[in-house]
């Protein structure tokens, strides 16, 4: 059986709902359902492919490129990548403590970079004072 979600709807568009279905002779369900997936662009109907493939496990996960990996590309781990470390160093030196603003200068999470500032303050990579 599959799973059922709720979704909430604004009166008007429920009411297109049901007319849709009355003339579809189908319930509301089957009805959006159908509409829905009738009208998927074709970059969603490659991802939704590639998630059903990843469930039903007939994929090997090694040789398969997903369409939403290949749309969202995963960045580089910031503690391997020496161009946003060294962002970090002369965002740091220049001044800047907002780790908040630096995360969001060299583009990574708030929690990571901050975590690596005080890693690299740790190891005497940054000085934690201002001079």
């Amino acid at each position: 059986m599959p799973e059922i979600r709720r979704v909430i709807l604004d009166i008007d568009t429920y009411n297109a709902l049901k007319v849709e279905a009355l003339v579809r002779h189908d319930n509301l369900k089957n009805t959006l359902s159908a509409m829905i997936l009738e009208n998927l662009s074709p970059e969603a109907h490659t991802i939704l492919k590639c998630i059903r493939d990843k469930k039903s496990l007939k994929v090997q996960k090694s040789n398969h490129k997903c369409g939403a990996s290949t749309a969202i590309e995963k960045s580089k781990q910031l503690s391997k990548n020496p161009d946003a470390l060294n962002q970090i160093k002369t965002f740091w030196n220049e001044g800047e403590r907002n780790r908040a603003e630096i995360a969001r200068k060299i583009n990574y999470p708030k929690a990571t970079t901050s975590a690596t500032i005080s890693r690299m303050i740790k190891a005497g990579e940054l000085r934690n004072e201002i001079d």
